[in-house]
């Protein structure tokens, strides 16, 4: 798995390329705690290359989510594949993670939640 990060606007966006599994997950949990702990509170999510995710992968964003509710933070998935969603579906995660079709959707609905605050 291969994660680059870069920033618009006040939101952090991880953009996954490969597998999200047992073996790469704690990679996926790091980036983002390392993102929230130099003050990172909105994420998204790129799965647009991501090709799979395990539950072990499903555990982290789950661990993730929560740190960030406590924090008034929010993550959202952009782009996620047929599969992927079928995976958040299946796990009943979909109400959980906002998904959007994009990353331009994604970071237009934080920020406009954002504004609404």
């Amino acid at each position: 798995m291969e994660i680059k990060e870069s920033t618009s606007g006040t939101s952090e966006v991880l953009t996954i390329t490969g597998k999200i599994d047992v073996t790469t997950s704690g990679q996926l949990q790091d980036a983002i705690i390392a993102g929230i702990n130099r003050g990172g509170c909105d994420f998204v999510l790129d799965l647009s290359g991501a090709d799979y995710i395990s539950s072990s992968g499903l555990r982290v964003l789950l661990i993730v989510i929560k740190r960030l509710k406590e924090q008034g933070g929010r993550l959202v998935i952009a782009a996620a594949s047929g599969h992927i969603r079928e995976v958040f579906d299946i796990a009943g995660f979909t109400p959980l993670f906002p998904m959007y079709p994009t990353i331009d959707e994604a970071l237009a609905a934080l920020a406009d939640t954002q504004q609404k605050q």
